[in-house]
């Protein structure tokens, strides 16, 4: 049975195979052949070679009699190619024209580079699943075989610019006036400044209304001014108001010049009538060559003086109002030169016989206590058993409490008691005074830690709770004081830390990462002064202290050290509350006796030095607020030069300090003298132009009331600085030449709409405002349009959307040039596809 299945099997495939062979012989597979057409390359053939002017086309006829084509030895190729790129629609409408009546069948359509100017088609070509493609590359670059092109150039005629008239860092106390010249077409006004009271303004007499006071010394106010009652010539600005004092500011106007940049040779006093208290300063932009001071002053019944850096040029009184000369042979023998070149020089005009006012408030302090194991040192009395089981009780308060002991070395009483003291003495020098506490161990707990606050009662009640135990983080109790400080207290007051320990820093701090804790300590005193401007005094307590560290921390912590024996902690605390209770001496002075005296407007400084060259091009100023209180940055782009930097200083009552700029000292007030009272306090610091070159910059800036007392400055401090750079902007050589009516948008957010050219009179609308950064024009191969968009960009100096400078509708002006016979180098690939 087996041999007889195989068998049966094999004839059964021998069978198979040979009805396959009868299947393949007698029915063989039948193949569908595409017969290839070669019409698309037949089409390109034709228009490559056919001349306009032998077409027998009634719409090319006409284009031709109406001047629209004029070259009649161009191939239709060229004609058709020069409309894709001048008029699309066109293109299409000839090439429509021409072969529309071609009786060709399938898909076949004609492609200008991406431009689709003919199409005879059944099915879409998105939808093709093979396709032949003829190609020609079509160019306009020989002489004589392409159209004509355009290159526009945009320019500024002219523009606005911005001048600025500053009032100094303390100008009091009484009426205030300030001169403001220029010759020219003024545009707008703005007044920016802190006063101290509500005041009339009077432009050239004229009244203008009544203005409200600034919120504080450190936040200015800002008004838009009318600028009817301003002439070309000099101006003459009045504040009037009871004893009005200006902690800082300026007159910004913007108009059309007479004239160009030039470097200040002159600072011009403001007038002030009532107490002459002047603090302000100058800057002398190259080497000093000499030097006249013009006063314009009455002051009979009283002695004034006027310091420059901290040379007394002038102390004496006047027989009425008088002109006082102070001319260059008697400063020369005074003042040494060399000094004041490319400097800022601190202005100090005041009187005589005046005390001046001090604060006693504004002060928000941490103390900052040591609650370590030895400030309860050995446990005495403490049960054997109850200190063995249940945990050791030296050098640990709550433990040997526990277990019936005392501490034998009871620094902690101490420490309450003078804290308890501290609080009372900062919390009665004024309601507004507040004191937050922060007790550290081997780190710090809730629940040994206050908020600021003026409550007395409740922060007694928080010193008391404390215990002594644990290891010693003083980093961790700097650091937790500064944090709360930052998060709680207003900037405009005092802010200290007073740091107390006994011992040896034990623990570290991630924050500091030094890997030394007594690094860590220091280093976060440094970081609390200066980072965030907060002093930090330091008081060593007993005899294991490590002076060497709470040294540095004052040091660095820009405070004061103080070491205390146990029985002295109290009076210490004492000394520390009544030296922070007297840090400030303000600028504000107040009188003994009916004194009264005037500094006219017109009294000046004439300074004579060798003037820098300006470079030719388009003068921009531009403002830079400060990203917080005590630093700024601004950015110079490489193709601009800069002719000069300026930062504003809101001080309020305290000095300007220090200003530096990428780690460069620019201005050190302390190098005139530690007694500020009798220094300026100049507004503008102006930086020398040979640290400000292209690219990014970072100012920093300081206040304070004395060398060894620092803190920040105003978040509302600005650099304002001037640029020129190049005024012109050309498009490439395009094909059309049309125009636009253009949106601009400015830094001040005002808005100029105009046509450009202005003749032109279309509908196409181009944008140059913060919603289309890079700008947005209609048509990429217009030169009216791409050249007034690349000028745009280019004065567009923080690429914000925002022209960063003011110019009128008839400041913008276009000029064109029209190329025959190299118009513009475009070449374009001339693509006739088939497909199926």
């Amino acid at each position: 049975m087996q041999k007889r299945g195989v068998f049966f099997s094999g004839d059964a495939l021998v069978a198979l195979l040979i009805i396959f062979f009868v299947l393949l012989v007698v029915f063989p597979v039948k193949e569908n052949v595409r017969v290839v057409s070669e019409a698309h390359q037949d089409i390109l053939n034709s228009l490559s070679v056919l001349k306009v002017g032998e077409v027998d086309d009634g719409y090319v006829s006409a284009l031709i009699s109406s001047g629209v084509i004029t070259d009649l030895n161009k191939s239709l190729l060229e004609q058709i190619g020069e409309f894709s790129v001048t008029d699309p629609d066109l293109a299409r409408d000839v090439a429509e024209s021409v072969l529309g009546d071609l009786n060709l069948t399938g898909n076949i359509g004609v492609w200008y580079g991406s431009v689709l100017v003919y199409s005879s088609n059944k099915t879409e070509f998105e939808n093709a699943e093979d396709v032949d493609t003829a190609r020609l590359i079509l160019s306009g670059i020989k002489e004589g075989e392409s159209i004509t092109g355009f290159s526009a150039r945009a320019f500024l005629s002219s523009n606005l610019i911005n001048d600025y008239f500053y009032f100094g860092g303390y100008v009091g106390d009484g009426n205030i006036s300030v001169n403001v010249p220029y010759e020219g077409n003024i545009s707008s006004a703005e007044l920016e400044l802190t006063v101290n009271n509500n005041f009339e303004l009077y432009i050239n007499g004229v009244f203008q209304g009544t203005y409200t006071k600034s919120a504080s010394e450190f936040t200015p106010v800002n008004y838009a001014l009318n600028t009817s009652d301003f002439i070309s010539g000099n101006n003459v600005i009045e504040l009037r108001g009871n004893n009005l004092h200006v902690a800082g500011g300026f007159f910004r106007i913007s108009y059309k010049p007479d004239v160009s940049f030039s470097d200040d040779k002159k600072y011009n006093f403001p007038g002030i009538n009532g107490l002459i208290n002047l603090y302000d300063g100058f800057y002398i932009p190259g080497d000093l060559e000499g030097i006249d001071i013009f006063l314009h002053i009455n002051s009979s019944n009283t002695s004034v003086f006027l310091n420059l850096g901290n040379v007394s040029v002038f102390n004496s009184t006047t027989n009425g109002e008088e002109t006082i000369v102070i001319d260059d042979a008697t400063l020369g023998s005074m003042l040494d030169y060399s000094e004041l070149s490319r400097k800022t020089i601190p202005i100090r005009f005041g009187m005589k016989n005046v005390t001046f006012l001090g604060i006693e408030q504004d002060i928000d302090v941490f103390s900052v206590t040591d609650l370590s194991g030895s400030m309860c040192g050995t446990c005495s009395g403490g049960g054997f058993l109850c200190c063995f089981f249940g945990g050791p009780c030296n050098n640990n308060q709550l433990q040997c409490e526990d277990c019936g002991g005392s501490c034998s070395n009871p620094a902690i009483d101490t420490a309450k008691q003078a804290n308890n003291l501290f609080i009372d003495s900062i919390l009665n020098s004024s309601n507004d005074n507040k004191v937050g506490l922060v007790g550290y161990k081997g780190s710090v707990s809730s629940g040994d830690v206050h908020a600021l606050s003026n409550d007395s009662t409740s922060l007694k009640n928080e010193v008391n709770s404390w215990s002594a135990g644990g290891w010693t983080c003083i980093c961790c109790g700097i650091n937790r004081a500064v944090d709360d400080l930052l998060a709680q207290s207003d900037t405009d007051k005092f802010r200290s830390i007073v740091v107390m320990s006994d011992g040896q820093a034990t623990h570290e701090c991630a924050q500091q990462n030094t890997g030394d804790p007594s690094q860590d300590a220091i280093e976060a005193a440094c970081d609390a002064y200066n980072i965030s401007g907060i002093t930090v005094h330091a008081i060593g307590f007993g005899e294991n202290v490590d002076e060497a560290t709470l040294q540095q921390i004052a040091s660095c912590g820009n405070g004061d050290y103080y070491f205390s024996a146990v029985d002295e902690l109290v009076d210490i605390y004492e000394q520390v509350a009544q030296n922070i209770i007297a840090e400030y001496i303000e600028q504000t002075i107040d009188i003994v006796g009916d004194l009264h005296a005037r500094l006219f407007e017109d009294s000046y400084i004439q300074f004579d030095y060798e003037q820098q060259n300006i470079p030719v091009g388009l003068i921009i100023t531009l403002e830079k607020i400060f990203d917080d209180d005590y630093s700024g940055n601004f950015f110079v782009e490489s193709d601009s030069s800069i002719l000069e930097t300026r930062v504003t200083s809101y001080s309020g009552p305290r000095w300007t300090a220090n200003v530096g700029i990428d780690g460069n000292s620019v201005y050190n007030l302390s190098t005139y003298g530690s007694d500020y009272i009798k220094l300026g306090d100049p507004y503008i610091v102006n930086i020398p132009n040979s640290l400000v070159g292209g690219g990014e910059h970072i100012v920093n800036l300081t206040t304070g009331v004395a060398p060894d007392n620092s803190t920040q400055g105003s978040d509302s401090n600005k650099i304002i600085y001037t640029i020129v750079k190049n005024a012109s902007s050309f498009s490439p050589i395009l094909s059309t030449a049309d125009g636009c009516d253009w949106s601009i948008e400015f830094e001040d957010d005002s808005v100029v709409n105009s046509a450009i050219p202005k003749e032109y009179l279309g509908s196409e609308s181009c944008y140059y405002n913060s919603s289309f950064s890079d700008g947005l024009i209609v048509d990429n191969n217009d030169a009216y349009q791409v050249a007034v968009l690349n000028l745009l960009g280019e004065m567009d100096v923080d690429s914000n959307g925002k022209v960063d400078f003011l110019f009128t509708q008839e400041d913008l002006a276009v000029s064109l040039d029209e190329v025959a016979g190299i118009p513009f180098t475009w070449s374009s690939e001339v693509q006739a596809r088939r497909w199926y």
